[in-house]
């Protein structure tokens, strides 16, 4: 497919991931928010949207630097 731009309320939606309507609207709100999808093979089988504070990302910032961090060897 040839890329090509969708005015917001024109966004093709059948042609995207499945989860993809479930997350872009609020993306394109603006607002912060945190997401979980869960696949067996294509198939969605569960899924979490939340709207997020400034807190919760920062925490979550914070546990994947840690995550990060611990997965680092030392040479």
């Amino acid at each position: 497919m040839r890329p090509q731009w969708f005015g917001v309320d024109e966004l093709p939606y059948e042609l995207a991931h499945t989860e993809a309507k479930l997350w872009w609207p609020t993306m394109l709100s603006g607002a912060a928010f945190t997401a979980r999808f869960v696949f067996d093979g294509d198939d969605l089988v569960e899924h979490c949207v939340e709207h997020a504070s400034q807190s919760q990302l920062e925490q979550l910032q914070l546990e994947i630097v840690e995550d990060h961090n611990s997965r680092q060897t030392i040479s």
